[in-house]
């Protein structure tokens, strides 16, 4: 049989110290009859091996663990390439998993409701605070929502990816105020969250939200200086709010310039929430 020189000369330290089988040797000494560099190399070996001081038997050995430490880093060398290959696929499925944004289902968000007076405190908390004289940050309590998901995961999930805002929303022929909302996750997020809500169990979680003027930005204002809506009066600065609607598909989501009504609305908007029952 034909050996390929890369083998051959892994062979020669056993093949020169007659440590390998007649077969192998046959092979070898038939590679070297027609391989020039490979019969240079043995070559060498031998003439190495005669300025070796040591015993025969002693360089016998340390040949033969050369040879094996050679071809374990080959076969180690092949082990790992066949591994990464292996795991190549997996990890770019997971980093596509990661990147891959999807909305999250309607029924994963369970119900809203408002509270007075929620502390800086409260867990799991979106809200940020706003003083009216200064324009800065000030933490205090505060009317807000607290929307409750179905699981601790979705909770923590949605704590990333969840969007909301403040948009005119006309009701009976009256303009008033109203929140959207809508979230997107990761794909791997959804899925995990999916399969966590088997059996066990997973307990819901709550997310607290602004419901009062510290929510009131830019866009609102735009309303009210082009006259298309109402500024919220003082004693509404809380929760100046009349429904809270969640939208499970992300791109349904209104243009900043857009004033709601029941007509506009998508089939598929969720109402969580109406002010004192309206």
């Amino acid at each position: 049989m034909k050996l390929p020189c890369a083998i051959v000369r892994d062979l020669l330290p056993l093949y020169h110290d007659n440590v390998c089988a007649p077969e192998t040797g046959d092979a070898v000494e038939e590679h070297l009859l027609g391989c020039g560099p490979c019969r240079a190399l043995y070559h060498d070996l031998q003439e190495s091996d005669s300025l070796d001081p040591r015993p025969a038997h002693e360089v016998g050995k340390a040949s033969l663990k050369k040879a094996k430490r050679r071809i374990w880093k080959r076969v180690f060398g092949w082990a790992l390439g066949v591994l990464l290959l292996c795991l190549t696929p997996l990890i770019s499925a997971a980093v596509n998993l990661h990147n891959t944004m999807v909305d999250m289902p309607a029924d994963t968000l369970e119900w809203v409701e408002y509270f007075e007076n929620v502390p800086p405190s409260a867990e799991n908390s979106l809200i940020f605070y706003y003083d009216d004289e200064t324009g800065q940050g000030l933490h205090h309590e505060c009317g807000a929502f607290k929307a409750v998901f179905s699981s601790r995961n979705a909770a923590h999930c949605a704590h990333a990816g969840l969007t909301y805002s403040a948009r005119p929303f006309i009701i009976d022929g009256e303009t008033r105020w109203a929140m959207v909302m809508a979230c997107r996750v990761s794909k791997w997020d959804a899925m995990w969250d999916a399969a966590r809500q088997s059996p066990p169990v997973v307990e819901s979680m709550g997310i607290w939200i602004n419901s009062d003027w510290a929510f009131w930005d830019s866009s609102c204002q735009r309303f009210v200086d082009e006259g298309r809506a109402p500024e919220p009066p003082e004693e509404e600065k809380d929760c100046f709010m009349s429904r809270v609607y969640f939208f499970p598909r992300y791109d349904t989501l209104p243009e900043p310039d857009t004033i709601l009504s029941e007509d506009t609305l998508p089939e598929d908007a969720v109402l969580l929430w109406t002010k004192d029952g309206e």
